[in-house]
């Protein structure tokens, strides 16, 4: 049996924001905290629902697929609710295009 390596969230969370070119203050402004706890997210091995949320959010990565190991037993209606697209205010929109220095598609929530 193959042996699967162990999740640390705050890495891939670490390479997201290295590939995004942000500073950890642009990454700490977006996900309203102080810049110190930003090093403190990168070193977590697990996180809470709702930051991972909001992290996810602002860096345009659903991070929650990473702890569903295997996808081939979910049938392809619930494979569409796990990989749904992350919709945003035009408020966030502003505060994005602000502040990520890439081009993305979004949905803007009526």
């Amino acid at each position: 049996m193959e042996k699967k390596t162990k999740l640390h969230i705050g890495e891939l969370i670490h390479k997201r924001v290295q590939e995004l070119n942000l500073t950890n203050s642009q990454f700490a402004n977006l996900i309203n905290c102080h810049r110190t706890n930003v090093n403190n997210i990168y070193k977590q091995e697990t996180i809470d629902v709702a930051k991972l949320q909001k992290i996810s959010e602002v860096l345009h990565v659903d991070f929650f697929k990473y702890y569903v190991a295997d996808y081939s037993y979910f049938p392809s209606s619930d494979k569409d609710v796990i990989s749904k697209r992350i919709e945003f205010s035009p408020e966030e929109l502003e505060k994005l295009s602000k502040n990520i220095p890439v081009v993305v598609e979004v949905v803007v929530k009526k």
